[in-house]
């Protein structure tokens, strides 16, 4: 069960809580650097991460406000996500891709991929999106179940919504829908500004949405 698209655009320097899967912005902020590529939300608080700076930031709430800030394991922090309190990051220069212990510079477990612009996870499953595929591991691990060509020409992003897998190119300036883990493209629309680079969904955890659901 998933909220919210969120986004960031490396041009505008924003980050944006979209209307569902939809281009109507419910809200923005500006990121506190210049080079803003991953962003996460934990249903509470938002993350992002800038590749100039090299600095992953912990926001209060959905505000530029930020709660603690932490350096990059590498140089080019893409993709992060937050899951069951632990930050995870992916490395464009390297591949790596890291567990980290909560929000922390402390590493719990790595590994590589060939190149990497996006992260994210479906279950407890990884994935990563290089240029121009997307890929599915075995939970945290370098090995791949699944994958599939995107239609699109550069890198960008990519997020899981509970159902369908979604993701960004900032070629083309579009976010895309596709139909389950496949390559078959159901919806997209245009981005809010030019060079739209990290997206997440917020997945409501299955025994949380139980008791919502009840209420």
């Amino acid at each position: 069960m998933a909220e919210n698209l969120y986004s960031v655009d490396r041009y505008s320097d924003l980050v944006y809580r979209h209307n569902g899967f939809s281009s109507t912005i419910l809200s923005s902020f500006s990121t506190p650097s210049g080079l803003p590529w991953g962003c996460s939300w934990d249903g509470t608080d938002a993350y992002t991460s800038d590749y100039g700076t090299q600095w992953i930031y912990h926001h209060s709430g959905f505000s530029t406000a930020t709660i603690d800030i932490i350096h990059a394991p590498v140089v080019t922090p893409y993709g992060i996500k937050m899951k069951e309190g632990d930050l995870h990051s992916g490395d464009g220069g390297t591949g790596n891709i890291y567990k980290h212990s909560g929000f922390s510079t402390t590493i719990q477990d790595s590994f590589n991929t060939a190149s990497l612009y996006g992260l994210s996870f479906l279950g407890n499953d990884v994935l990563h999106r290089s240029y121009p595929t997307i890929w599915r591991h075995s939970g945290f691990t370098s090995t791949i179940t699944d994958s599939f060509q995107t239609p699109n020409s550069s890198g960008g992003s990519v997020a899981w919504d509970g159902v369908d897998t979604c993701e960004s190119d900032s070629a083309s300036d579009r976010a895309y829908k596709h139909d389950g883990f496949s390559s078959t493209v159901t919806d997209s629309f245009s981005t809010p500004a030019l060079t739209p680079a990290g997206m997440d969904w917020y997945v409501i955890p299955v025994a949380m949405a139980m008791v919502m659901s009840v209420v």
